[in-house]
């Protein structure tokens, strides 16, 4: 299951990178079409196309080492260890809320803030370096765990740990 969570969100990741490849050709064509000079100072098409165009090769950048990561730990021994007994990389989590809603993660290295459905079940990805995965590292089950987000307290009850 830990394996179809990686690919998808790595499928997922390329498709983005994809995305962000064609809007930088298009910002770059843009960029290109506009004079050198500025017909007055209130002509700055040029130079926004030319900010879209960074903003553009951040962002692949952002994902192309996401995706590095990613496949770097689907071969890591980390991802195909057991149940764990404390909150790790590689550990898919089930968390309580104080209204009984109960929410899966899945703890991964790159990759933060994802969706991805299996089986008819949804897997949040978490980072370590989140609030949320900084309050859960090293937790074992049943520990209830405190963090904090826009200035709103949140308190969490670890159930169970794969």
């Amino acid at each position: 299951m830990k394996g179809q969570i990686l690919e998808q969100l790595i499928a997922r990741f390329n498709g983005m990178i994809a995305k962000a490849e064609s809007d930088r050709a298009f910002a770059q064509q843009e960029a290109n079409s506009h004079k050198g000079a500025m017909a007055s100072r209130y002509d700055t098409f040029k130079q926004e196309a030319q900010f879209m165009v960074a903003g553009c090769e951040k962002r692949i950048s952002e994902l192309t080492k996401s995706v590095c990561a990613l496949r770097e730990f689907a071969g890591s021994p980390a991802l195909l260890r057991g149940p764990a007994s404390t909150v790790k990389a590689g550990a898919i989590v089930t968390v309580l809320n104080s209204s009984g809603i109960q929410t899966v993660y899945f703890v991964l290295p790159a990759g933060g803030g994802e969706e991805i459905t299996v089986d008819n079940r949804i897997y949040r990805t978490l980072t370590p370096m989140s609030p949320l995965g900084r309050a859960l590292l090293n937790r074992e089950a049943g520990d209830c765990v405190e963090f904090q987000v826009d200035n709103k307290k949140q308190t969490l009850e670890i159930v169970d740990i794969a």
